[in-house]
């Protein structure tokens, strides 16, 4: 066993992929540790017959691994009902077009094992037929989706409900969001209709067809408002900071999909900091009571 160390980045696998290559030029069947940096192990191993070889690379940390291009075991975060959310996962907005190919590659070269669309992209059954060509277990994916604010309401939210997994052909959700507070249903307040809603979306957790529950663009108030009105609190507020990256360019999903290989210390983040100036460049929740 040969046992070099060098420094490196996640975005050089390539390059010591072929030095791995280059070293098992002959059908000698063996294997190849390699130190990467402080935090990574790469490993590398022929088959007898010299015709396999594959690339393995461990995040001692997160336990996350590349191999043969695919990542595994993406960090995950428990949410208060005890499920883990995968902290990574691929948008689909429709913003950009949708591409079967990209969610095909995401799930099958990178490892990517949550996926998240809504009504209102208009891509859950374009989603069905890309995750049953990838061949991934259903109960290895974490899906979510959202009810679109043109079904709130008791009756309509549960029927929604039921139509997103007939369209994505799954028998429940992982995570089912209120996309927007606002609720434009005449004769009635928003805080009114949210509340309506958000007894159905218990009743579809009680049921087990959705497996987490949630809201998305709610602000403080909206919060606050709800929390007073339900008897499950949402286990998850997705307020335009989630790593969900989309793309319909397979290699900008693959680097999408490169994100442990570096942290950020506190000048980095401060750096950061001052960029937020209060904008918003999509939807405001802002004005909605």
């Amino acid at each position: 066993m040969l046992t070099p160390s060098f420094p490196g980045s996640f975005g050089a696998v390539k390059k010591i992929a072929l030095r791995l290559r280059r070293f098992y030029g002959s059908k000698e069947a063996g294997s190849l540790l390699c130190r990467w940096a402080s935090c990574w192990s790469l490993s590398a191993w022929r088959g007898d017959d010299g015709s396999d070889w594959m690339v393995s690379l461990l995040l001692r940390d997160r336990m996350s691994t590349w191999e043969s291009g695919k990542v595994l075991g993406v960090p995950t975060v428990p949410l208060s009902n005890g499920l883990n959310i995968p902290i990574l996962g691929l948008g689909t907005s429709h913003q950009g077009g949708y591409s079967h190919e990209a969610v095909v590659y995401a799930l099958q070269k990178c490892g990517i094992r949550h996926i998240d669309t809504a009504k209102r992209y208009g891509c859950e059954s374009l989603l069905q037929k890309a995750i049953k060509e990838s061949g991934i277990a259903r109960e290895d994916l974490w899906i979510t989706t959202k009810l679109w604010h043109a079904d709130y309401g008791y009756d309509k939210t549960k029927q929604a409900c039921l139509e997103s997994c007939n369209r994505l052909g799954v028998e429940y959700l992982d995570l089912y969001l209120i996309h927007w507070p606002d609720a434009q249903v005449p004769g009635k307040s928003s805080r009114e209709v949210r509340a309506e809603t958000w007894h159905a979306m218990e009743e579809l957790y009680e049921k087990g067809i959705c497996k987490s529950i949630g809201v998305s663009n709610f602000l403080i108030e909206h919060l606050e408002q709800l929390r007073k009105d339900c008897q499950i609190t949402p286990h998850v507020n997705q307020n335009g900071i989630v790593t969900i990256p989309k793309s319909t360019k397979l290699k900008r999903v693959q680097e999408n999909c490169q994100v442990f290989d570096f942290s950020l210390d506190f000048d980095d983040v401060a750096v950061l900091n001052g960029m937020h100036d209060g904008r918003h460049v999509s939807w405001d929740p802002t004005s909605v009571v």
